[in-house]
């Protein structure tokens, strides 16, 4: 197992209805090969109101085991 995995998508995206994340997981899973990153978060936190709801999107909770932690980027314009 030589190999990494990077799963990238745009944060956009709920991890609910990621349809790549049971692929995913279906090669490698435990994720212990896998890269998670979200990219264009600073679109999606426009759209959390309070502190809870992005603690709970960046924890990926019920999708994600608990020790992967995934990477948010964003880029500048």
């Amino acid at each position: 197992h030589s190999r990494l995995i990077l799963f990238l998508q745009q944060s956009s995206v709920e991890w609910a209805s990621s349809l790549w994340l049971n692929v995913v997981q279906e090669v490698d899973p435990t994720f212990q090969r896998t890269v998670f990153v979200a990219s264009k978060f600073d679109n999606r936190l426009k759209e959390f109101a309070e502190r809870w709801e992005v603690d709970k999107y960046l924890a990926a909770t019920g999708y994600l085991p608990p020790k992967v932690r995934p990477f948010f980027v964003a880029l500048p314009k």
